[in-house]
């Protein structure tokens, strides 16, 4: 009986160290969580992992600030236009903003597609379409304030491939370590490597 429990004993271990040494499983927790496939794999060597966790906390921080910078932007744009042009942003495309942007107010925005022949992107002389800028110094501020919100928006895109590629990057370091611990013999700190001799 003590053999049987001695050799259960013996099974589990083998399949507690192939499981955090098994290459897939450490390339799928570096994907969810970088660091986490190289720590599974030995928590005091695990040098590499931290190095990936921290670019992802890092790119992480990154992308809320842009994010938080963008939205803070679009609201001064909104207040803007508001106060000074006497015009609500709300719904409004990217093209309207442009136009706003470049032209003191709907008729001269009109006159100059007309001029160009630019028939298609006249805009409906109605009421809701209508915006006047105070003054000069207002519609640059205005200009300013798009061109800060397009760069802070612009960069999300970037830094999100980069917390993707690190993701990856870390998944495949993870899985190469995975195997090379594998091979090796060379487990989780705290737990022998076993050599076993079966005899017929």
């Amino acid at each position: 009986m003590k053999r049987l429990w001695f050799s259960l004993l013996m099974c589990a271990s083998v399949s507690t160290i192939q499981a955090q040494t098994d290459p897939g499983g450490a390339f799928l927790r570096s994907l969810a969580l970088p660091g986490w496939g190289h720590y599974a794999i030995d928590p005091q060597n695990w040098m590499a992992g931290k190095r990936h966790l921290a670019a992802d906390v890092i790119l992480i921080a990154a992308y809320l600030g842009y994010q938080a910078e963008a939205d803070q932007l679009g609201r001064n744009l909104y207040a803007q236009a508001h106060t000074y042009a006497r015009f609500d942003l709300a719904g409004r495309s990217r093209s309207f903003r442009i136009a706003l942007a470049d032209y003191d107010k709907l008729a001269s925005y009109n006159d100059a597609m007309e001029r160009t022949r630019n028939w298609d992107r006249i805009l409906p002389d109605i009421p809701e379409n209508h915006w006047q800028w105070s003054d000069e110094d207002a519609r640059r501020r205005f200009i300013r304030l798009l061109n800060d919100e397009d760069a802070a928006a612009n960069r999300l895109p970037a830094i999100a491939a980069m917390l993707v590629a690190n993701r990856v990057f870390a998944g495949i370091g993870a899985y190469r370590r995975a195997q090379t611990v594998s091979l090796s013999g060379t487990y989780r700190s705290g737990v022998p490597t076993l050599s076993l001799r079966v005899e017929l």
